[in-house]
Parts: C-alpha cells; structure tokens; sequence
C-alpha cells in the first residue's frame, strides 16, 4: 500500500510537468492525452491495489472470540 501511495503522488505530480506533455504531444490527440494524464494517477494506483488483493492472509484466529485466561 505504500509503494501505491508513492506511485500515486509520484502520477499526480508529473501530470502537471510540460516536459510530459511535450514528448507525449507528437504521438497522442491533445485532448485526449490531457484525459489520460489527468485519471492515469487513478487507474494505475487502482490496477497495482487489485494485484495484491490475493495476497492478503487472514488472521489465525479469525472467528474465534478472545478470552483473556489464555
């Protein structure tokens, strides 16, 4: 998750750069490539979460209730 939060900063930082937007401007339609810069921070952070909701492991005790004597 933070690694996700990086990339996510790191997306919605370089949107803004000129730089991008002319190297990308010869390849891609303007308005089209102002669209995609401005979700991609979205899209990408989203795509990289839904890699690692798999690995998740569960609790061991999970749907036991706690006691205190033990």
């Amino acid at each position: 998750a933070m690694f996700a939060c990086l990339l996510f900063s790191f997306l919605f930082a370089i949107k803004d750069k000129p730089e991008v937007f002319d190297l990308l401007k010869g390849i891609v339609p303007v308005k089209l490539l102002n669209s995609f810069l401005d979700m991609s921070p979205y899209i990408l952070t989203v795509i990289f979460l839904a890699g690692f909701v798999g690995k998740a492991v569960a609790p061991k005790a999970i749907g036991q209730p706690f006691s205190k004597e033990k």
